[in-house]
C-alpha cells in the first residue's frame, strides 16, 4: 500500500493536469476532476485489477465513466499509466485528437466506454456486470472481474441510471462497486434546485449496499473499496459451499444408484450360479443327456396330466391360486376368484394350496419383476432437461407430454424443459400444457443467470 503522502502527490498531479488540459484548450470542466481525483488514484494503484501490457486481457476489471464531461480526470490518470502523452493531453477537445471533451472507446488506451449522455455509464457498468456474472458461472475464478464505475450529481438524476440502479440491486450484482461522487454542484446550479430526494437511502431501498465517506480521503477510499469487496467474497464463499453440497448430494445419490445396480448385479450372479450347480448335480447323477430328456419328458407328461378340472393350480412364476374348471386339448379354463380366464395348460402347475376367499370390495396391484426391472431401467436413463427449441407448437407439446408423464412415472422432483425466448409463443403453450398436469406442484424461469426466461423449471 502506498504511503498517504504520495497518494496525495499523485491526485495532485491529476488535478494539475486536468485543470492545464481545460485551461489550454479554453474549454471544459475541471470541478468534477477536483474531487474525483483521489477516488481514481486509489483504484487505478491499488485495486484495479488489469495488464498495462495487454489492455484486452478478457479476465481485466473495469472501468466506467459515467459523467463524460470529466474525462481529463481519466485522460490524466491514463497519462500517468503511459496510456497518453502530454502532447496529446494538449490537444484537449481540438479536432481530430485522441482526447475530445467527451470520451470514446478505447481499449487499447484504457477507456472501456463512449460517454456523453449522463447516465449511460450506469447502464454499462450493470450490463458489464451481469455478463462478468455469466462468464464466472462458466468459467469460475477464471473469470473473476470487478467492475467498477463512477457517477455524478447529474448521472444519478438521468432517468436511464433509475433503471440500472433497480436491476444492480434486484440482480444482488456484489461484483459491481460505484462511487458517487456527491458534491452538490451541477454546471449552473446547486443540485438542490433540481432534486431534494436522499440518494443514498433510494439505492439501499434498490438492494444496494451504501456506504458514505470522504471522497478525498485515501484511506477512506481504501476502506470502502475493501468492504464493497468482501461482500462479493460472502457470496463466492457461499456458493461455493451451496455447490460442496450439491455434490455431496448429487454423490449420496450416485452412490445409491451404484450400490442397486452392485444388488442386482449379485442377484443375477447367483441365479447363474444355481444353474450351474443344478447342471452339475444332473450330471453327477450319471444320467446320459438322452436319459435325463426321457426323464424330464415323462416328468413333465405326469404333470400336464394332474391338471383336471377340480385341480387348484398356480401360473408358474406367479402365486396366485385358481381352480381349473374345464380342459380341452392344451387350453384350460381357470378360476381366480370371481376371474375366469383361458390359459396354456403348460403355464400351469399343481398346488396343494386352497386359495383363500376374498370380498369382492378388496382391491389388489400386482407389479411384476420384469415391470421393477423396466421401471429402474428407465429411471436410470432418464435425463432431467429436455430441448424443444426449433420444433412446431403440436410436435413441442406432444414431447413434453411424453416427457412429463415419464418423469411423473419415475419419481423425479425437478425437471427443466428448455424452450428458448424467441416470441414466446412456445413457452406460452408449453405452460398451459403444465397448468392442467395434476402432478405439476409448482414451475417458474430458471434463473437468470443460467437461462431465465428461455427454460422452465418444473416441480413435481
Amino acid at each position: 500500500m502506498n504511503d498517504i503522502k504520495v497518494m496525495n502527490h499523485a491526485a495532485d498531479n491529476i488535478r494539475i493536469l486536468a485543470a492545464s488540459m481545460v485551461e489550454k484548450a479554453n474549454s471544459g470542466h475541471p470541478g468534477g476532476a477536483m474531487g474525483g481525483s483521489d477516488f481514481i488514484n486509489v483504484l487505478f494503484s491499488e485495486y484495479l485489477v488489469y495488464d498495462p501490457a495487454d489492455p484486452t486481457w478478457t479476465g481485466r476489471d473495469r472501468f466506467f465513466l459515467d459523467p463524460g464531461h470529466m474525462s481529463p480526470m481519466l485522460y490524466s490518470t491514463l497519462a500517468l499509466t503511459g496510456k497518453f502523452t502530454l502532447d496529446e493531453l494538449k490537444e484537449f477537445r481540438q479536432w481530430g485528437s485522441p482526447t475530445p471533451g467527451h470520451p470514446e472507446v478505447d481499449i487499447m488506451r484504457g477507456i472501456e466506454n463512449t460517454s456523453g449522455p449522463l447516465g449511460q455509464g450506469h447502464t454499462f457498468a450493470v450490463g458489464a456486470a451481469i455478463a462478468a456474472k455469466f462468464l464466472k458461472a462458466r468459467f469460475n475464478e477464471v473469470m473473476n472481474q470487478t467492475i467498477y464505475a463512477y457517477i455524478s450529481d447529474g448521472g444519478i438524476q438521468e432517468e436511464i441510471s433509475q433503471g440500472a440502479g433497480r436491476i444492480a440491486g434486484a440482480l444482488g450484482l456484489d461484483n459491481l462497486i460505484m462511487f458517487y461522487d456527491s458534491n452538490d454542484i451541477q454546471l449552473s446550479t446547486e443540485t438542490k434546485d433540481v432534486t431534494v430526494e436522499d440518494t443514498a437511502m433510494k439505492y439501499e431501498a434498490w438492494g444496494w449496499n451504501v456506504l458514505s465517506i470522504n471522497g478525498n480521503d485515501p484511506d477512506e477510499i481504501r476502506a470502502a473499496i475493501k468492504e464493497a469487496q468482501a461482500e462479493k467474497e460472502k457470496t463466492r464463499q457461499a456458493r461455493q459451499e451451496l455447490t460442496e453440497f450439491r455434490q455431496s448430494m448429487e454423490a449420496l445419490a450416485s452412490k445409491e444408484q451404484e450400490e442397486k445396480i452392485a444388488r442386482k448385479m449379485q442377484k443375477l450372479q447367483e441365479k447363474q450360479n444355481r444353474k450351474k450347480e443344478k447342471k452339475t448335480r444332473d450330471t453327477d447323477n450319471g444320467l446320459s443327456a438322452q436319459e435325463q430328456a426321457a426323464q424330464k419328458a415323462k416328468q413333465e407328461a405326469e404333470r400336464l396330466a394332474s391338471i383336471v378340472p377340480g385341480a387348484m393350480v398356480k401360473i408358474k412364476g406367479q402365486n396366485s391360486v385358481g381352480e381349473v374348471l374345464e380342459v380341452n386339448g392344451k387350453n384350460a379354463v381357470v378360476a381366480f376368484g370371481s376371474i375366469k380366464t383361458t390359459i396354456k395348460v403348460e403355464r400351469l402347475e399343481r398346488t396343494n394350496i386352497v386359495p383363500q376367499k376374498v370380498d369382492s370390495s378388496t382391491k389388489s396391484t400386482f407389479v411384476s419383476n420384469q415391470t421393477q426391472d423396466s421401471m429402474y431401467e428407465k429411471k436410470l436413463n432418464f435425463k432431467q432437461d429436455i430441448d424443444v427449441r426449433g420444433m412446431r407448437g403440436d410436435e413441442a407439446l406432444q414431447a413434453v407430454t411424453y416427457f412429463i408423464d415419464d418423469a411423473i412415472l419415475v419419481g423425479m422432483s425437478r425437471v427443466r424443459i428448455l424452450h428458448g425466448t424467441g416470441t414466446g409463443i412456445l413457452r406460452t403453450l408449453i405452460r398451459q400444457y403444465l397448468q392442467t398436469v395434476p402432478g405439476i406442484r409448482h414451475f417458474a424461469d430458471e434463473h437468470v443467470q443460467f437461462g431465465g426466461a428461455g427454460i422452465t423449471v418444473v416441480d413435481l
